[in-house]
């Protein structure tokens, strides 16, 4: 029963026949409201139940502790002898936190609605007495290997929480078959809210697919959520350049779907004036037999239209908004369901090749909101389409906040569609105005993300380097960090601003080494350039 109910919190929901044993063996007590909030999407719910709220605060002994000890210690008796009598229940209650916390920082950062967490009533008040202070100390607990954390990012405590549980205490977690899936989840999000790649993070990420791997046997019945796995195997093996195991793992995943994906060549136009027919690239999607015939219950039902961003047309005098062809029939899609929607945008991603078929069908938040930006992005270069690529983005940033599409609509093969953090695709709008000449408007938007070196690049490029100085030795003046050190260095070309971020990170800055040795570079400093590079390397072998 325990591994039939980690597939169902994987996935997001009960099939038909799952929901009915649920209810029948476990569907009252602890567990069964904790995971029934999880289910319906009110992950909120779950850190409001008085369970958790004794886990989380208790007496409030050892509030004194540093934050991320704290919780720790909290997880660490809630196993040793929390409340319920069984072992296996316990793991499964902090399961369903770990995995609420997840959804719910994905939420504040990617996919929206905001969502606000008072952590005045989570912990005890000798924690949330200095707000400031304990926000400084969450960010810093989720810095590793001398990647900071983006300034700006919501709700850090679910985060650091989610770790605490994954990371910290899954070794006592010895009743749960899948929880380094979760913890590769935690890996995806984490690693996107730094700076850059992180060495930890990547090594704990090799671990955890080689364990769930081993577990994938016993996932034979489930093939929508082993496609799955894949998908989230190959996103996570492109972020740290392992471009070979994401091809492997793309691989898998389009097997297990059952989709025969390939390019083709067919006869049409592409502009309103063109008279003759020319061979025109095309991917081509057909479905094997055997796997037409497999029950979708356990895939994810399709969102209505209306709560999806809206997919823009292309309005040109020239240019069409999609291949007319010869033969419009021929390339027809079989009605995709989400895995296998997910397998042709990791397809694409893979091949970095637009893919209209996507957009096609829209049917899930994260896969259309995808290849949205995928689309975006690969036609920033074409002035007849950068017009659309504005409001396209745009519409996105702004569906953030939309509350028409609920949160369980948004997360269905969120973590197998790598959906780009909101500041990310904000920061994909402001180059894009800037690629047009907008630099002032970009500007403006980069200094409300916080995004100083986008904001550096701005002011060069509109010739006051003086300005650039000042905007960065005002946010000193705030906070010194090492990549504000960083980019000091850089404006001014002098060595003294890197050393100053090298001991300021502790001498974990591989940025500060970086930069230090591309500056000895530039003076023709050979020797001394190669012992940074080498320092730079020693610290983060993956930049």
């Amino acid at each position: 029963m325990s591994l039939r109910t980690e597939i169902s919190i994987l996935r997001g929901f009960f099939t038909p026949e799952e929901a009915a044993a649920w209810k029948l063996n476990s569907g009252t007590g602890e567990v069964g409201s904790l995971l029934e909030s999880l289910m319906e999407g009110d992950f909120e719910a779950v850190l409001r139940n008085q369970h958790i709220l004794d886990l989380l605060a208790g007496d409030g002994s050892g509030a004194d502790e540093d934050i991320e000890a704290y919780l720790e210690g909290r997880v660490s008796l809630y196993l040793t002898c929390g409340p319920c009598d069984d072992q296996r229940t316990r793991e499964l209650v902090l399961l369903v936190l770990a995995a609420s916390c997840l959804h719910l920082f994905a939420q504040s950062n990617w996919t929206g609605p905001s969502v606000s967490i008072a952590l005045c009533d989570l912990l005890p008040p000798a924690l949330t007495a200095q707000t400031h202070t304990l926000a400084e100390a969450l960010r810093s607990h989720l810095l590793l290997d001398g990647e900071s954390v983006y300034t700006l990012v919501a709700n850090p405590f679910l985060l650091l929480l989610a770790r605490v549980i994954l990371v910290k205490c899954s070794s006592r977690m010895l009743s749960l078959q899948l929880v380094p899936w979760w913890t590769l989840r935690y890996i995806s999000l984490h690693q996107q809210i730094l700076e850059d790649c992180s060495p930890q993070l990547h090594s704990l990420a090799q671990s955890s697919m080689d364990t769930v791997m081993k577990c994938e046997p016993g996932l034979s019945e489930h093939c929508t959520l082993a496609t799955q796995f894949h998908l989230e195997c190959s996103y996570i093996s492109l972020m740290y350049y392992d471009y070979k195991l994401a091809k492997e793992h793309i691989r898998k995943a389009q097997e297990l779907s059952g989709l025969d994906i390939s390019m083709t060549g067919a006869l049409g136009k592409r502009t309103h004036f063109q008279q003759k027919n020319l061979a025109q690239l095309v991917l081509q999607v057909e479905r094997k037999e055997e796997q037409a015939k497999v029950s979708q219950e356990d895939s994810p039902s399709y969102t209505p239209p209306s709560m999806l961003p809206r997919d823009y047309r292309l309005n040109d005098d020239t240019v069409l908004d999609h291949i007319s062809f010869a033969e419009p029939g021929q390339y027809d899609l079989p009605d995709l369901r989400a895995e296998e929607q997910a397998v042709m945008l990791g397809v694409c991603t893979d091949f970095q090749k637009n893919n209209p078929c996507i957009l096609s069908q829209p049917k899930f938040w994260a896969v259309h909101v995808s290849a949205l930006c995928l689309r975006t992005s690969l036609e920033k270069g074409s002035s007849r389409r950068a017009e659309r690529g504005m409001m396209q983005l745009q519409a996105i940033v702004d569906h953030f906040e939309d509350q028409r599409c609920p949160v369980t609509e948004r997360l269905k093969v969120f973590y197998c569609s790598r959906v780009s953090p909101r500041w990310v695709i904000q920061k994909q709008l402001a180059g894009l105005l800037s690629d047009l000449g907008c630099i002032s408007s970009a500007l403006l938007t980069y200094e409300k993300l916080q995004l100083w070196e986008d904001v550096v690049i701005c002011y060069e490029r509109l010739g006051q380097h003086g300005k650039a100085e000042e905007v960065v030795r005002r946010e000193l003046e705030k906070k010194e960090t090492p990549s504000l050190y960083c980019l000091l260095g850089d404006i001014l070309k002098d060595h003294q601003y890197y050393d100053r971020a090298w001991e300021l990170s502790g001498r974990r800055s591989a940025r500060a080494m970086r930069s230090k040795a591309l500056l000895h570079l530039q003076n023709k400093e050979l020797q001394q350039g190669v012992s940074c590079f080498q320092e730079s390397l020693r610290i983060n072998t993956i930049q």
